[in-house]
């Protein structure tokens, strides 16, 4: 996201965005707008904590992109309720070409990986 435009992981310019910042810009994303709406209502309607389950790619630098599960996080994260996350982490090479998205990590882990 650059400003307020929403850009494709590969364009130039494009850069993950943390759950909170999605939740805090949801006006930008107009097509997922009304399925993170719908999960956020569904899941004010339960005592906290709420659980939720997602799928991540553990990351180098120990955190965790999401694969399956962003709208619920989303979702989440705006009821302001406490969550109970069950993340099932798959562990792998940091190479995009194995997942395009992990170009944004790649480089991170090259250069942490020369030698002193």
């Amino acid at each position: 996201m650059r400003g307020r435009t929403l850009l494709a992981f590969q364009m130039p310019g494009a850069r993950p965005v943390p759950v909170g910042q999605v939740a805090v810009t949801l006006d930008a994303w107009i097509e997922k707008k009304a399925l993170i709406t719908r999960y956020r209502y569904a899941l004010q309607s339960f005592p906290p904590p709420i659980a939720i389950s997602l799928v991540t790619y553990g990351l180098p630098n120990g955190q965790h992109l999401i694969l399956d599960g962003n709208h619920r996080a989303v979702a989440a994260f705006l009821t302001g309720k406490e969550a109970l996350v069950t993340a099932l982490v798959i562990c792998g090479p940091c190479d995009p070409h194995a997942l395009p998205d992990l170009v944004h990590w790649s480089h991170k882990t090259q250069s942490a990986a020369l030698p002193a």
